[in-house]
């Protein structure tokens, strides 16, 4: 639930490389992907265009191809399609 606002600074700065965008509440496994992930996905793209993007849980083959996911460079594991 951190808003990208509250870490615009570590963003802007260059100084990661890699950050993990949570698309569902942590702890059950199975959990539908929250909606406004897709809108935090992209604005840290138009932060840091060149921060590779993680997104862990619930990206599935309906929502993978949403405009907002396709920004994400990877997704975790447990991802149910073929493309992570």
């Amino acid at each position: 639930n951190t808003p990208v606002l509250k870490i615009k600074d570590i963003i802007e700065s260059k100084l990661i490389d890699v950050i993990t965008v949570m698309s569902v509440e942590p702890g059950a496994s199975g959990q539908k992907f929250i909606p406004k992930t897709a809108e935090k996905i992209s604005e840290i793209r138009e932060l840091n265009k060149r921060v590779f993007i993680e997104v862990d849980g619930g990206v599935n083959t309906t929502n993978a191809n949403t405009k907002f996911i396709l920004y994400r460079n990877s997704c975790n594991r447990t991802c149910r399609f073929s493309k992570c």
